[in-house]
């Protein structure tokens, strides 16, 4: 239910920022893609593991202002057993520019998201089933919340069209925060 009125939110604010783009000159400006690793907030009755993160963020200008439409997914990586933690989140963004040199820069921004969550646990009868019998039951937790994420990104410029750098996000929300950590590729029009 929250992710459907979350999707008609997006969806107005997407068609409010089309009509001020016509009346403003709106205008893409960059695409953003982020691969690195994520640490989750350790919580009881959680799987605390790190993992692999990846992101896409469009980002869109008026003026000095700069606006991100950004889906993040993180997966953490658990090699010895089928437990396992997946999260995916959608963010809207309003942020800044601010030029520290001739060719460095810092993107800072601040939204609302939608962030989602499936947790894996694995069930066994006993502590040798796992390596005699694969056939355990496996429990899903789905969970969904509204989150805060905050966005940071060291870009250094090697073209003006192109930029290489890190990127910081953190999402803040009741299931659980995660600080992620990235290389950044920024292709600018």
């Amino acid at each position: 239910m929250m992710k459907k009125y979350f999707i008609i939110v997006i969806i107005l604010v997407l068609f409010s920022l089309k009509n001020h783009a016509q009346e403003n000159k709106l205008k893409l400006s960059a695409v953003s893609l982020a691969y690195g690793g994520f640490q989750p907030q350790k919580k009881e009755g959680l799987i605390s593991a790190d993992g692999i993160y990846a992101g896409l963020s469009l980002i869109m200008t008026l003026e000095k202002h700069r606006f991100y439409v950004a889906v993040n997914n993180g997966q953490n990586l658990d090699l010895f057993n089928d437990s396992g933690r997946c999260n995916v989140e959608f963010n809207l963004l309003y942020g800044r520019d601010i030029k520290l040199y001739k060719w460095i820069h810092l993107e800072l921004a601040v939204g609302v998201g939608y962030f989602y969550s499936v947790h894996g646990f694995d069930i066994w009868d006993n502590e040798l089933s796992y390596f005699e019998n694969r056939d355990n039951a496996k429990i899903n937790y789905h969970s969904s919340t509204v989150s805060l994420p905050l966005k940071s990104k060291l870009l250094f410029y090697t073209s003006s069209r192109f930029s290489l750098g890190a990127n910081i996000n953190v999402s803040i929300n009741k299931i659980y925060n995660l600080t992620a950590y990235c290389f950044v590729a920024q292709w600018n029009f």
